[in-house]
């Protein structure tokens, strides 16, 4: 009988500093940039140039000022002609830019705890059992400060701002704005919705108002602004008050009531709304387009944004197992194994930021250098909060907490024949079942915040400064700091953690927003038998063995979910894999071996990608044409399959010496693909689905995005249809115990890889009427060339060691986006006043790669007694950095990032 009892511990933080830009679809100039409205001719991307006459498109003196204002000569550099638009168009360059260029900080902090635990008991002679158990706890913090160009990104022109004049009511002028409530009383499918009546009642938060003529008068309260349930058209004609909440107000009451604290005076009663455009309003003084990628960009107008980012989780793990050997004779013993785990994963997810609309400085982008990153310079001192706010109707709030929980039971025996001295027979069988569980709580709506204005403070109390550069070689000119939201300081301010309705706004979690979608779970349960023959030998007198057999392996899957009606859905998949196996290994002389071995492998999907249903939606509400993403799930999904070939020469010219040199081929016949892909909603539900996706929203501007049938960018797992993976092995160990003095407790070891590979990977997910079509790329993350090398030192009491790591560049991603249609117009009308039909889910048929990596870390421990050991470790010592970029012909960075050298010590307990 005996027990052992181990316990371990570690806690670290560091920093990673980065630049950041997102390549795909969002890099053309066009896409999702087609202004609202009937322009002559036709426009799509930046503000116009400087001069140009609208006609009676655009009449709003607030609107030309918006859209103008680019130097010509700079704008015409974005529409060269051929191959990228068509002359005479400004709706179709396919020149790419630096769509959402980011410089970001982020912190981690992370704390591991690890228990185990085992005991054995020899019941008899022949008997024995084990019982093992094991407990640990995760727990994880990851913030990103960071800074971005967020304007150069958005897209929300509005074809009745264009014309506006004078005489708009104050309903018809709060309706141009994003960001307004809904009030909602909650129901099965939808979540209740908090303007303010729940504190304030009906009483309009100030007594008087601004009225069609602009006059002041007496406040007259529209009641769909603060009652559940009422319509818009059943508000009184001269509604022009839309707050009850005097400190978080209507965007159009905050703007145009001269009471508040945010009020701008207007002729028109649209304060503000035209620095909310986006990249129609940025103004182009000087481009730079090189092989069609825009690598030098000075503008003006542009929209800047702060934030904190953070995710925070706790996870804790549980199993314990039972194993029970026994043998019923000399050549037939038995082992039968039970046991079960759980996982489950709390994460809460916090965003607050800073914004600063219109920026007067001049944006400046520069890679002309070609440097590790670009020279990114934002125009103003970005570390002086004087030069942030926050934006009533644009600034978010984010709460979210998630709850995961993975479970695992199995049961498995295995019997094992000694026919004689040279064979063997093993057989068995197994079950497993797995369970995954998934429920989010988040806020309804993350943009309906009171202002730091509203609340009497600025960002000067509610935020820090965050230096940028560590380990990394920045561009002259690039900024050195910024001043960032403080998390901790927002919610101080608003307890916007609280779950709750207090005096400034709804801060409740809900896990019906989108109707629920977001909460599924998935059980699968696996059958397998096996049976396998060993044998011991000779082959023309030197050691011969190997075994071969077969596994079945049984797969059923259920997923429950929720339909976008609300409605429970059901999605069932099952699959039966024979998985037959051969390994032989053969003596030729002494020391030296020869393996082959063949195999069919499968490895399945992970569960949380098989849920039965859309699982995410999200669509704009503040007006932006483009934006709207879903994740869908997959339980049809396959698992990975494929056909391997192992062959090995390997010489143990030493104890503890190694030299050896191995070949493998893997033939994938199918693996799970991440499809990234964009389309009209039509294209992923059917008409019945989109009136149930549409009853779960209540904002203008998102029930507006889902009438016009605008795209979404769907993520799925698909089966793609597979390839090859092959490649060599070179390795080499030895203990240098040959050495004299201390140097004999040193150890070597040497290893080079090589891999080839070439996988089909879907371009075009297709339809039921229109074949998939796919392109050829390499095994993505697999570097072609690797050398690793270690250098070990270990006595009794003391072990160390240093490895040098080096990875040659690898692709990262293929295709960048995944899409029904190419970059551009669908069509191009002769006559650039016809609006042409923009593709704004184009295929990105092009790659993103890393940079090659050389890594140095070390470890060491010492033992201070039987029972108690400390350990330190040294991660990227050398700070090798990484660095990642897009597109074969024109490279643009697209990631910069340095960790610096990370350091760690822990202790490990035992008794």
């Amino acid at each position: 009988m005996g027990l052992l009892f181990s316990a371990a511990y570690s806690k670290s933080e560091n920093e990673i500093d980065q630049y950041r830009r997102q390549a795909g679809q969002s890099d053309f100039v066009y896409r999702g940039s087609t202004w609202a409205g009937n322009e002559n001719p036709q426009r799509a991307g930046f503000a116009a140039p400087t001069g140009t006459n609208f006609g009676t498109a655009i009449t709003n003196p607030e609107a030309i000022a918006q859209l103008s204002g680019s130097n010509p000569a700079a704008y015409a550099k974005l529409f060269p002609g051929a191959p990228y638009n068509t002359p005479g168009r400004f709706d179709d360059t396919t020149v790419r830019f630096p769509s959402l260029p980011s410089i970001e900080q982020q912190e981690i902090q992370t704390e591991r705890l690890g228990l185990t635990g085992s005991y054995q008991w020899q019941i008899a002679e022949k008997t024995r059992l084990s019982i093992d158990g094991l407990y640990s706890r995760f727990k994880n913090r990851s913030t990103y400060y960071q800074v971005q160009a967020v304007g150069l990104n958005r897209n929300n022109t509005n074809a009745a701002f264009n014309t506006a004049n004078n005489s708009l009511t104050p309903q018809a002028a709060r309706a141009l704005y994003p960001g307004t409530c809904v009030p909602a009383a909650a129901s099965d499918l939808l979540p209740a919705q908090d303007c303010g009546q729940t504190l304030f009642g009906t009483t309009p938060a100030f007594a008087t108002a601004l009225n069609a003529q602009n006059q002041l008068v007496g406040a007259v309260l529209a009641p769909s602004a603060i009652v559940p349930g009422a319509l818009a058209a059943a508000n009184p004609a001269t509604s022009n008050i839309f707050s009850t909440n005097p400190f978080n107000l209507d965007p159009y009451d905050y703007y145009n009531n001269p009471a508040s604290v945010g009020y701008i005076r207007t002729s028109n009663r649209l304060a503000f709304r035209g620095a909310l455009i986006g990249r129609p309003a940025v103004k182009i003084e000087d481009v730079n387009v090189t092989n069609g990628n825009v690598d030098y960009l000075v503008a003006t107008n542009v929209d800047l944004r702060s934030a904190a980012d953070r995710s925070e989780y706790t996870t804790t793990f549980k199993q314990g197992s039972i194993q029970l050997d026994h043998e019923f004779a000399d050549n037939f013993r038995t082992s039968f194994i039970g046991g079960m785990s759980e996982s489950s994963n709390v994460t809460q997810g916090l965003l607050v930021e800073f914004n600063r609309m219109d920026s007067p400085g001049r944006f400046i982008y520069d890679e002309r250098e070609a440097g590790n990153m670009p020279r990114v310079d934002f125009g103003f001192d970005a570390a002086d909060p004087a030069n942030w706010q926050t934006v009533k109707g644009f600034s978010a709030i984010r709460n979210y907490q998630r709850y995961v929980k993975n479970s695992y039971k199995q049961g498995k025996i295995d019997f094992d024949w000694a026919v004689n001295e040279s064979f063997n027979v093993k057989f068995g069988g197994n079950y497993r079942e797995y369970s995954f569980q998934t429920e989010l709580f988040e806020r309804n709506n993350d943009l309906l915040n009171p202002t730091l204005a509203e609340a009497g403070t600025s960002a000067a109390s509610v935020g820090r400064v965050v230096d940028f550069g560590q380990g990394l070689t920045v561009p002259e000119g690039t900024l050195a700091s910024f001043y960032a939201p403080s998390i901790e300081k927002f919610n101080e301010l608003y307890d916007f953690t609280c779950n709750c309705v207090n005096k400034w706004g709804d801060w409740q979690l809900t896990n019906r927003r989108n109707g629920g979608r977001e909460n599924f779970e998935v059980l699968e349960k696996d059958t397998g038998v096996y049976l396998q023959f060993d044998w011991n030998g000779e082959l023309f007198g030197r050691p011969f063995r190997g075994n071969f057999g077969t596994r079945i392996a049984v797969t059923d899957v259920t997923s429950n979910g929720t339909t976008s009606g609300g409605r429970a859905i059901v999605g069932t998949n099952n699959y039966t894999d024979y998985l037959p196996s051969l390994n032989i290994v053969y003596e030729p002389i002494d020391d030296v071996l020869v393996r082959f071995g063949a195999s069919e492998v499968m490895s399945r999907p992970l569960l949380g990608n098989l849920s039965p249903s859309i699982t995410a939606i999200s669509v704009p509400n503040t007006g932006d044409t483009t934006g709207a993403t879903l994740t869908i799930g997959n339980p049809q999904l396959k698992p990975f399959r494929s056909t391997n070939y192992d062959a090995s020469l390997e010489w143990y010219f030493a104890p503890g010496g190694l030299l050896s040199v191995a070949a493998f081929s893997k033939n994938i016949s199918s693996f799970p693909q991440t499809i990234s892909f964009a389309a009209p909603l039509s294209a992923f539900a059917d008409p019945e689905t989109v009136t149930a996706i549409r009853a779960g929203f209540t904002n203008p501007f998102q029930l507006a995005y889902i009438d016009a049938n605008l795209p979404f960018v769907a993520r799925q797992f698909r089966d793609a249809p597979g390839g090859y993976l092959r490649g060599i092995e070179l390795s080499y160990q030895q203990e240098l115990d040959f050495l004299p003095w201390i140097f004999k407790d040193l150890g070597l070891q040497l290893n080079y890889t090589y891999i080839k590979s070439e996988l089909n990977y879907i371009l075009d997910p297709g339809s039921a009427t229109v074949a998939r079509t796919t392109g050829k790329g390499p095994f993505l993350g697999v570097s072609p060339h690797a050398v690793n090398g270690t250098i070990s030192y270990e006595t009794p009491k003391f072990r160390a060691r240093v490895s040098v790591a080096y990875r040659k560049g690898y692709s990262a991603t293929y295709p960048i986006a995944a899409g029904s249609c190419a970059p551009g117009l669908q069509n191009s009308p002769a006559n650039p006043s016809v609006a042409g039909t923009p593709c704004d889910s184009p295929l990105v048929n092009d790659f993103t790669f890393s940079e090659s990596t050389t890594n140095v870390d070390a470890s060491m421990s010492y033992m201070i007694t039987e029972n108690l050991s400390v350990t330190a470790e040294g991660l990227n010592l050398t700070n090798q950095a990484s660095e990642r970029y897009a597109y074969q012909a024109a490279n643009v960075v697209t990631q910069y990032a340095s960790s610096g050298p990370i350091y760690r010590i822990g202790a490990r307990l035992r008794f």
